[in-house]
């Protein structure tokens, strides 16, 4: 399980720090999974969580079934993460059935929310930032105009996608 990450407004500041965690962290851990697969012969499950970002931008608010691939991202977070999905699909497709090295599992989230964790970073902390003010009776201005739209899931709801693909046999 990757997790670790610069999120897209930290990413935005600072895009070498950024494709430094986000990509050749990723290229870490994908080495370490084929070193895994050589010393102990196993297929290596690999989860990855991308994100919407990879879409870049867009006026649509539904995608059909096979837009999945009609991404451009416009941010260096959407570009590294589509970089690590395309790597991580070639390893997973690389060799046949009885040599396969990584099964690479991803899930492009939108922004995730938690009620009980501060914001790190993300383009949808505005909505935990709202929340943790409002709780503690402190005037928030929101960036965002009332017309916008952001799609959002939450914390235990993300958790639960990641195992349920973990537990799903391909």
């Amino acid at each position: 399980y990757h997790l670790a990450a610069i999120l897209s407004s930290k990413a935005a500041k600072n895009p070498k720090l950024s494709t430094s965690v986000n990509v050749d962290g990723t290229m870490n851990m994908f080495n370490m999974a084929l070193e895994q697969n050589l010393e102990y012969g196993n297929l290596v499950k690999f989860f990855f969580p991308s994100s919407i970002a990879v879409y870049g931008e867009s006026q649509k608010t539904k995608l059909k079934n096979l837009e999945f691939m009609n991404c451009n991202p416009i941010t260096v977070y959407g570009q590294n993460k589509l970089y690590c999905e395309n790597i991580g699909v070639a390893l997973n497709n690389y060799g046949n059935e009885l040599n396969k090295k990584i099964d690479f599992r991803c899930i492009r989230f939108p922004g995730i929310i938690s009620a009980n964790t501060l914001p790190t970073g993300g383009t949808s902390d505005y909505v935990p930032e709202m929340i943790h003010r409002g709780l503690s009776r402190v005037h928030y201005d929101c960036f965002v105009s009332k017309n916008s739209i952001l799609p959002f899931i939450t914390m235990p709801d993300a958790i639960e996608a990641i195992i349920k693909i973990m537990l799903t046999k391909k």
